[in-house]
């Protein structure tokens, strides 16, 4: 699901005028401004409502042995003891949706 930014209050100008007073080397500890605050706030947000939810599902499919790739690296996904040609799955909450490919 797509994870709306979060600006904290600041408008885009004054995010990029941060970005324009930083100096030229990253100081030791971070720029420790509105911007970097900004976008660790949106980081996380994005691993909670995305990374969180996608990465432990792909992992369980994989190990259990869903997932295949033949000699051309084509992607392909087990279904009830049957490989189907996907291009991807895309993890909800609560459930996937595989996106297949056609066979040729």
């Amino acid at each position: 699901e797509p994870v709306p930014i979060d600006m904290l209050g600041y408008s885009l100008d004054e995010l990029n005028e941060c970005s324009r007073n930083r100096p030229e080397k990253k100081p030791k500890g971070g720029y420790d401004d509105p911007l970097q605050n900004v976008a660790a706030h949106n980081l996380d947000r994005l691993k909670f409502q995305g990374d969180w939810i996608v990465f432990p599902k792909t992992v369980f499919d994989f190990a259990a042995g869903r997932f295949a790739h033949d000699d051309q690296n084509a992607l392909y996904f087990l279904i009830n003891r049957q490989w189907h040609p996907i291009q991807t799955v895309v993890y909800g909450q609560s459930e996937k949706e595989l996106i297949f490919r056609p066979r040729h």
